[in-house]
């Protein structure tokens, strides 16, 4: 057994090492990716000055230590963007929060600081890493090849019931009972949730089956066309309506979207639309719980659930609409609990911070379409399509649930990234000698972010 303080402190270390790698998209994606799946859950290290260190923060000071002593060039060649100011906004909006709830300028301090390295320290350091076309398919393929290895645990969970994080870290990261499904049970892994574990494979077993195709063939042969199997069979194993609905909505808005986009934009729109009329005091969406019912009585009694914690809020929500309370703890209702990630964050910093906060959200899956019409008919773009269609459904069913996660925080940060990049190409004028390149070749251009586009060699 391993104390999870020890094996997070650790990992800061490890990260450092990794960015020793030459190639620092490489090191960058085993750094954050082997956190999140490997690192333990719902539990952070504890250091004076910070606020509690979890899996996703101590991969972000590991990774930029390792930026700092092994790649500082690319720190150089950083460009700001418009949308960092949403960035700084939403931290302003933790402080002033905490601030006007009479929380003490400290704390307001320490949820800013908590915000930034889980979330803008994190895009940034996406965008010096994995804001090329190269390094994106280097992180990509490293959350497909991470899936295949990962379906196996997931199984023996699956059977013998979700217990390796308990034995590797010493406690059990939710309810235990919560996740027993007849005489099987639905794997957690080193996940917060098995939901959380289930969107990850649904995730990954689409990548590798559409647009990852193509690399694991050139990886593995003939075999890497069965590859999406294996995460595949982990996300069936998860028992998870939500996640298969989401697989079967990326294969096809996958398509969709790649002649116009347009859907991707109104899916979210409808979900937030009927959250504001929910908060107007409608009931949209309620009668579907009896219909739910005819089909799966489980599935009914959790969309319920659901729905009227949402309802119980609106009152919360109302008395202090503007800023909210400066942490959901402050604004929760006792023996009302909500997975619902949109109405945290309204209750956190209240529906002017709350739109702050989505409007990146927004304007990262706009980068990623922005990407996919620049660069069209290239493996770039089907990426870039993969990516926007994600953040999309992710926006969408973060009203009800928490789908906005650190990996595609990570993606979206990349394909802003790569935005500039293209830009940077098409302002000296090699975007038509890019394009060519992409359409004509198998891997995308080098990634190296320590030399500028223009001098980078061109795959031959």
């Amino acid at each position: 057994m391993i104390p999870y303080k020890a094996a997070l402190a650790g990992w800061i270390i490890v990260s450092i090492l990794l960015m020793a790698d030459r190639n620092n998209a490489r090191g960058f994606s085993l750094a954050f990716i082997g956190s999140l799946m490997l690192m333990p859950a719902k539990y952070g290290l504890d250091l004076p000055g910070l606020p509690s260190l979890e899996k996703i923060h101590v991969a972000c000071l590991g990774v930029i230590i390792g930026t700092i002593l092994f790649h500082p060039k690319v720190i150089e060649n950083m460009k700001l963007v418009p949308s960092d100011l949403l960035l700084v906004g939403s931290m302003q909006m933790m402080f002033a929060s905490a601030v006007v709830n009479d929380q003490g300028y400290f704390s307001g301090a320490s949820r800013a600081l908590q915000f930034g390295l889980e979330f803008a320290l994190p895009v940034f350091l996406a965008r010096l890493h994995i804001g090329t076309p190269r390094g994106m398919r280097t992180f990509l393929l490293t959350m497909v090849l991470a899936a295949v290895a990962y379906a196996p645990l997931a199984v023996w969970e699956f059977r013998m019931s979700p217990q390796i994080h308990t034995e590797v870290y010493g406690y059990f990261q939710h309810t235990f009972a919560q996740f027993r499904r007849g005489s099987f049970w639905r794997p957690v892994l080193f996940f917060p949730h098995a939901l959380d574990l289930g969107r990850f494979f649904a995730f990954t077993a689409f990548l590798a089956m559409l647009p990852m195709r193509r690399d694991l063939l050139d990886l593995f042969g003939r075999r890497g066309k069965f590859l999406f199997l294996l995460p595949l069979l982990g996300l069936f194993v998860s028992q998870s309506w939500g996640p298969y609905m989401m697989f079967f909505l990326l294969c096809g808005g996958y398509f969709m979207i790649q002649r116009n986009t347009l859907i991707a934009y109104i899916i979210p729109i409808i979900a937030f639309t009927w959250l504001a009329m929910l908060f107007a005091g409608l009931q949209p969406g309620f009668s579907f719980v009896a219909d739910i019912s005819n089909v799966n009585q489980d599935r009914a009694e959790s969309l319920a659930y659901r729905l009227r914690a949402l309802e119980y809020y609106r009152p919360v929500l109302l008395e202090q609409p503007f800023l909210g309370y400066g942490g959901f703890g402050n604004g929760r209702l006792d023996g009302v609990a909500t997975d619902s990630q949109a109405l945290m964050n309204i209750v956190q910093s209240g529906f002017l911070g709350a739109a702050i906060f989505y409007a990146w959200w927004v304007v990262g899956m706009h980068a990623a379409f922005s990407v996919m019409r620049k660069v069209p008919n290239t493996i770039l773009a089907k990426r870039a399509a993969a990516a926007g269609m994600m953040a999309s459904l992710a926006l969408s069913i973060n009203v009800i649930d928490q789908a906005l996660n650190s990996f595609l925080l990570l993606i979206l940060g990349g394909f802003i990234g790569i935005h500039v990049w293209l830009n940077t190409n098409q302002n000296e004028g090699s975007t038509q000698s890019l394009l060519q390149s992409m359409a004509a070749q198998t891997n995308d251009p080098p990634n190296d972010r320590e030399h500028p586009p223009h001098q980078t060699e061109q795959p031959g």
